[in-house]
């Protein structure tokens, strides 16, 4: 929880100018109070905002990079000449870094362990219902 504290304030701390701490603990603060007036229903908007945010953010950072390196088709060819692309290799070797296995099996077990955490379980159980989970 440092570190969701203190990324914001040094974000806050390098566009205003102000002191790193004054930024964390006015981050802090804003933070606080934003959760204790409006409770859990604050914090699964605040999440589900942030959620858009980052996917937009991830699909604009790949138009722009996909359009300053000329096209799809560019960015395909340098995948290919760096040896970047493992879509085909099928070796069950688990040594191998990027395979097919590797990816479905260990993203899977990984995803498990960023969904499975006290604080999501918390989020989810909030709803009150299974329909407003999945939402």
């Amino acid at each position: 929880m440092g570190v969701v504290l203190y990324a914001p304030a040094t974000a806050l701390n390098a566009v205003t100018g102000t002191d790193l701490w004054t930024a964390v603990m006015s981050t802090g603060a804003v933070c606080i109070f934003y959760s204790t007036v409006g409770g859990i229903k604050a914090g699964l908007w605040a999440d589900s905002l942030q959620a858009v945010v980052i996917v937009g953010s991830l699909i604009a950072i790949i138009v722009k990079g996909t359009i300053d390196v000329g096209g799809v088709d560019e960015v395909i060819r340098r995948g290919l000449e760096g040896n970047r692309i493992y879509f085909t290799e099928i070796n069950p070797d688990p040594r191998i870094t990027y395979s097919v296995w590797t990816m479905l099996f260990g993203n899977s077990f990984l995803q498990l362990g960023l969904y499975t955490n006290q604080m999501i379980a918390q989020r989810l159980l909030a709803c009150g219902s299974k329909k407003k989970a999945q939402q």
